[in-house]
């Protein structure tokens, strides 16, 4: 998760005139540059949506849409001091206090004094005076949007006789997706956007609550068209926020949904039932010439680019390997890890179905684990998944594919996050920009030290 900064994190904000004609600005002295509006985000550690939507509604109101926010210099992992949220042009807005408007076509990058957000003024500025948006903006992240998706999903609650009892509100967005929450009388209901790159995670997450109930989220509805997803919450909390002791059990959950999935999918009627991508290790193998030498790898350490280079026919032959081991190519969720899985007290919940495929089940053993800095409960955790396979497969030749998993999994993130980079605008990269970088040199840990690997995530 991205958090504050350890000092006041600054954030900025985009404020379209109702007309669209003009942008918010501080009404001070000007001579040093312009300045956008500007709040404080106290609180380290904080998550970054949460004080941000609060500092919005304090300065503007309940009412101005959020349409974007971008964290800017932000490195995976790190904590950033400057947020730029960009504002929805609604309504009648007046200026607060101390800020005015300032017309477009006074402005330019170089106006505001602050250099760190110039970039991203200035490829604003560029789409509201061409009037044509980036090809790459998410659909959550344009004028209307928010309005027309509260209104689909209170639509659908109504129909499914879970009227909301106050309006929808978002309560996420970054590049890969957006969501909405709502309260009924029976509990809390989210809308999820998928995005573009994702475009039937709204039917596959519908296949595996008809498949497997329980297994994943409870659908109410789906819009495929507009990749839109309605579910129930959950419920419970998030394994991560518990015992690590407790994530075996999230594990074993997983490897018993992975074995049923083929004969439940089967049973689906024909109108239910989805094609997942094939991302077999046939498949990996096939890609990784291209992928090593792909250019979002090119902040890796000469070292690591190298020592892929050097390791690629072996990593080729590892596929091979583990496609003749098995357990059988089954569902892969994509992004399996402990926070993606919530435990009410009693059952087991698995969320986030963005990338979802057909590959090697153990595919998703190293963003598992690799939250789990202590080797000994690693195992534990790992032995739990391999009991839910043990029925019908040696032990030792799942033990070997599990090894196989980590690397080869890794390898297999690599690619999700070249397709998901290539995907976003520079704005939308914040907490995604260095994912390739940091599964390929996780690749070279895990097979290097295995299941003892030091902090590979």
């Amino acid at each position: 998760m991205t958090e504050l900064g350890q000092g006041p994190t600054t954030l900025h904000l985009i404020v379209p005139s109702p007309d669209g004609r003009s942008l918010l600005v501080q009404a001070d002295d000007q001579r040093a540059g312009r300045r956008l509006p500007e709040v404080a985000l106290d609180g380290p550690g904080d998550e970054l949506m949460a004080p941000v939507l609060a500092a919005i509604a304090g300065l503007l109101g309940p009412d101005v849409p959020l349409l974007r926010v971008a964290p800017i210099g932000l490195t995976w992992g790190h904590r950033v001091a400057d947020v730029v949220a960009e504002m929805e042009a609604t309504g009648t807005l007046e200026p607060p206090d101390g800020l005015a408007w300032n017309q477009l076509s006074d402005l330019g990058p170089a106006s505001f004094a602050r250099e760190a957000i110039r970039p991203l003024i200035g490829r604003w500025l560029d789409e509201q005076r061409s009037g044509v948006p980036s090809a790459k903006r998410p659909v959550w992240s344009r004028p209307g949007f928010l309005a027309r998706a509260g209104a689909w999903m209170a639509d659908q609650l109504e129909a499914a006789g879970e009227p909301l009892t106050s309006p929808p509100r978002l309560t996420q967005l970054w590049g890969i997706s957006a969501f909405l929450e709502g309260e009924t009388p029976t509990g809390k209901f989210f809308f999820k956007s998928c995005a573009a790159v994702f475009p039937t995670e709204a039917q596959i997450t519908l296949a595996i609550d008809r498949a497997l109930p329980g297994v994943g989220p409870s659908v109410v509805a789906i819009e495929p068209e507009q990749r839109w997803l309605l579910m129930r919450d959950a419920g419970g909390s998030a394994l991560g926020d518990g015992p690590p002791e407790r994530r075996s059990v999230g594990l074993a959950e997983f490897g018993r949904a992975q074995r049923a999935w083929p004969a439940a999918v089967a049973r689906l009627p024909p109108e239910d039932r989805i094609e997942l991508e094939d991302r077999s290790p046939a498949s990996l193998a096939a890609m990784l010439p291209v992928l090593v030498d792909d250019p979002g790898l090119a902040g890796l350490a000469p070292a690591h680019r190298e020592r892929l280079h050097a390791e690629l026919p072996d990593f080729v032959e590892r596929c091979a390997r583990i496609e003749e081991l098995g357990p059988p190519n089954t569902l892969v969720h994509g992004d399996f890890h402990p926070w993606n899985v919530h435990d009410d007290g009693e059952r087991i919940s698995i969320i986030d179905w963005s990338d979802a495929c057909i590959g090697h089940p153990f595919f998703d053993l190293p963003t598992y684990l690799g939250r789990t800095r202590d080797v000994t409960l690693r195992r534990a955790i790992l032995d739990a998944y391999l009991d839910a396979w043990s029925n019908g497969f040696d032990r030792a030749a799942l033990e070997e594919a599990a090894l196989l998993g980590l690397v080869l999994g890794s390898l297999h993130q690599v690619e999700s996050y070249r397709r998901i980079m290539a995907s976003l605008d520079p704005e939308d990269e914040w907490d995604i920009g260095e994912g390739m970088q940091n599964y390929a040199r996780r690749a070279l840990v895990w097979l290097d030290m295995g299941l003892d690997a030091i902090d590979p995530d």
